[in-house]
C-alpha cells in the first residue's frame, strides 16, 4: 500500500504588483462565485494573473492583511473567498461575525480587488472555478498538520508496484512535468502508510469538536472509489478500521464533548487565578455559544464562584 499526497500549488512567483483592473467599490466587489470564475476567465485573456486567497478572516488583524499585501504581489488582481458561516470549524460561537460581514470588511482593503463566499468547507470549489495563477495560503499551512480540511495536503492511498506508477498517473492528468510533480510530494509504503492514514482518522486535528470533515472525507473518498471499482477487500478492511479507531476515540474519551473548546480552557484558566488569587467573583458578558459554554464550565468546575450574567437580551438571562 502506497500513499502520495501532493501541494494543489507549492509554486509561487514574485511578480511586480500592478494596479487592479476597474477598481470596483465596495459592494461592487463582492460577487458570486460563478461571476468571480466568468472575471478569472476574461482576465486571463488579457494576460492577466488571478491571485486567490481564502479563509475565514473572521477576526480581521494585522497578520491577515501583511498576508493579503504578499499575495497579491504574486500577481495583477487578487480575489479573495471566505468560508460561509455553517461551514466555518474554529469553535463554539464562531464565526463572530457573519459572511456578509467578513465580506464587507475584506471588500474595504484597497489590495483586495474581489470578495466571494464559498458554500462548502474547503477552497477547492474557489480554485476550480476561478483556477487561479497562484493560490495562497499562510505559513502556517507549510506543515500539513496545520490544515483542518485535509485539503491543502490531498493524499491518494491505492496498491501500485511502485511510487512511479502514482506519480506518473498524476503527472498524465496535469500540464507538469513528473519531475515537478515529485517535487511536491511525499510518499510512504506499507506499514508505514497504513500508519498514516490511521494518524490522519484519528488524530487530534479529526477530534476536535465540530471538526467532522476529515474522517468524512476518508468515508466519501472510499465509497466513490469504490462506486468505479477502483478499491479492493484490502483497502476496505484498512478504511474500516481506520473510521472504527476514529469513533472509538471520540467515544471514549472527552474530545467529543468539548473539553478542548476555547470557553473550557477559559474555564480553566480563571479557576488557576481564582486559587492562586483567592478570587470568586466572575462577571460573564455575552450569552452567545462561547458565552454560554463558558457558563456551563464554570458552573461545573466553579461552583464556589459568585457569577454575574451581563447580556443585551434579557430573555437569555431567564
Amino acid at each position: 500500500m502506497t500513499t502520495l499526497a501532493f501541494a494543489l500549488d507549492g509554486r509561487l512567483n514574485e511578480i511586480p504588483s500592478r494596479a487592479p483592473e476597474e477598481p470596483a467599490g465596495v459592494e461592487r466587489k463582492i460577487l458570486p462565485l460563478a461571476e468571480l470564475g466568468v472575471i478569472a476567465q476574461e482576465l486571463r485573456a488579457k494576460g492577466r494573473k488571478v491571485v486567490l486567497a481564502h479563509g475565514t478572516f473572521d477576526l480581521l488583524h494585522i497578520g491577515h492583511v501583511r498576508h493579503l499585501h504578499a499575495a497579491r504581489n504574486q500577481g495583477d488582481v487578487l480575489m479573495v473567498t471566505i468560508t460561509a458561516d455553517a461551514f466555518v470549524n474554529k469553535g463554539p460561537g464562531r464565526p463572530v461575525f457573519p459572511e456578509g460581514l467578513r465580506s464587507e470588511m475584506l471588500a474595504s482593503l484597497e489590495i483586495v480587488d474581489y470578495v466571494g463566499i464559498v458554500p462548502e468547507p474547503d477552497a477547492l470549489p474557489a480554485i476550480r472555478t476561478i483556477r487561479p495563477y497562484a493560490y495562497v495560503k499562510g505559513q502556517d499551512y507549510r506543515n500539513p498538520e496545520g490544515d483542518l480540511t485535509g485539503r491543502i495536503v490531498s493524499e491518494i492511498y491505492g496498491f501500485a508496484p511502485c511510487e512511479y506508477v502514482l506519480l506518473s498517473f498524476l503527472q498524465s492528468l496535469s500540464k507538469t512535468t513528473q519531475e515537478e510533480v515529485a517535487g511536491c510530494t511525499y510518499i510512504k509504503e506499507g506499514e508505514e502508510a497504513i500508519n498514516q492514514l490511521l494518524h490522519v482518522a484519528s488524530g487530534l486535528d479529526s477530534q476536535i469538536p465540530g471538526d467532522y470533515e476529515i474522517i468524512g472525507q476518508i468515508r466519501n473518498a472510499f465509497q466513490l472509489s469504490k462506486k468505479f471499482g477502483r478499491a479492493n477487500g484490502y483497502i476496505e478492511k484498512v478504511v474500516n478500521q481506520a473510521v472504527l479507531v476514529s469513533k472509538t476515540i471520540k467515544n471514549s474519551t472527552a474530545f467529543s464533548d468539548g473539553t478542548v473548546s476555547v470557553s473550557y480552557a477559559v474555564v480553566q484558566q480563571v479557576k488557576k487565578l481564582m486559587e492562586q488569587e483567592n478570587l470568586r467573583k466572575i462577571c460573564v458578558v455575552g450569552l452567545g455559544k462561547i458565552g454560554h459554554n463558558t457558563l456551563k464550565y464554570l458552573l461545573q468546575h466553579a461552583p464556589d464562584a459568585q457569577i454575574t450574567l451581563v447580556n443585551r437580551d434579557e430573555n437569555k438571562l431567564q
